[in-house]
């Protein structure tokens, strides 16, 4: 990437799943860089839950990444109304009001797609 876009270009890593030390790397070269994060994170090991602790809340987004990584107690495939369900997940794993998160997370959006 840093070889064919500048640094100053908005990037959307989706379905985040790195480590803190990989999201690090690409906040370094990317300072626009949002990371999207899924229902995956409940799952996923300690390296990418302490990058989603890390994580500047700016740069955060949720999606549902439909129709697939739906929760678990989902009986149909996933669709954007599961998006809170992401963004409780991602509370938790953040010690952080849902609220928070979910403002948070709609802004970046706006920001990012300039909506």
């Amino acid at each position: 990437m840093q070889k064919h876009c500048p640094p100053d270009t908005g990037i959307h890593l989706h379905c985040c799943t790195g480590s803190l030390a990989q999201v690090q790397r690409w906040m370094e070269a990317f300072p626009e860089c949002y990371f999207g994060y899924t229902m995956a994170i409940a799952q996923m090991a300690f390296p990418a839950q302490q990058a989603l602790w890390t994580l500047p809340l700016q740069q955060l987004l949720l999606e549902a990444d439909a129709p697939h990584l739906k929760p678990p107690s989902a009986t149909r495939c996933n669709a954007p109304s599961y998006l809170g369900k992401v963004a409780k997940a991602v509370a938790m794993i953040r010690g952080e009001p849902m609220e928070l998160i979910c403002e948070a997370a709609t802004e970046n959006a706006r920001r990012l797609y300039r909506m």
